[in-house]
């Protein structure tokens, strides 16, 4: 008789799904946390990116002011 024909007991199958099933459910929470990670940081950059236009906004109009301001002296 062969090492694999032999039948495992029913409390070592048992044990085996449940950690099948274990790492199943950590896999999914952990892909859960990623996607909620995604969001927080899009929601994060979108905010990030919405303060900056108008950063970006009065550089661009300090700068045309200051030239304008140049050429008129």
């Amino acid at each position: 008789m062969d090492h694999r024909d032999r039948s495992e007991s029913p409390s070592v199958v048992r044990a085996k799904l449940i950690e099948k099933r274990m790492e199943m459910i950590s896999r999914l929470i952990n892909r859960l946390n990623e996607e909620e990670m995604k969001e927080e940081e899009s929601k994060a950059e979108a905010k990030r990116k919405s303060r900056g236009g108008g950063i970006v906004f009065y550089n661009w109009l300090g700068h045309f002011v200051h030239m304008v301001h140049r050429m008129l002296l």
